[in-house]
């Protein structure tokens, strides 16, 4: 049987890092992501364990666009009414950056970009003429 997600959406909020009674880190976000129309959204409520979980608290943030990987786990419950009811979310096994939050980012990175290309340590390529493939 097959059960692997790929999503790629923005964070809805910052990601809190929380540890179980057993010292296991883990965090729960949930991800906006783009529908098959232009305004439809869906917000996939994901979950996120141990070296993961550190890796998304340490280095994203609220309307970040990540990529992560998972499986889904649904869970069966009974709310307030007394009815039973069911959610589904990701449990997430990797994440990835996929790109700056918005156009303010944009001079941060130029910044980083400048300061980098002053230094020796680092030299410029020409165009894919030079590239030997």
């Amino acid at each position: 049987m097959l059960n692997t997600v790929i999503l790629m959406g923005r964070l809805s909020d910052k990601p809190e890092l929380r540890k179980t009674q057993n010292g296991i880190s883990l965090t729960s976000f949930t991800l906006a992501v783009d529908g098959r129309s232009k305004d439809d959204t869906n917000w996939i409520d994901c979950t996120a364990w141990r070296q993961t979980a550190e890796f998304i608290t340490t280095y994203f943030g609220k309307g970040q666009l990540i990529a992560v990987t998972g499986h889904l786990e649904s869970e069966t419950y009974t709310n307030k009414a007394g009815n039973r009811a069911k959610a589904i979310k990701v449990t997430v096994d990797s994440a990835s950056f996929c790109g700056s939050k918005d156009k303010a980012d944009k001079p941060a990175e130029q910044g980083a970009e400048q300061s980098a290309a002053g230094t020796d340590d680092f030299e410029e390529v020409g165009t894919d003429d030079d590239l030997p493939f």
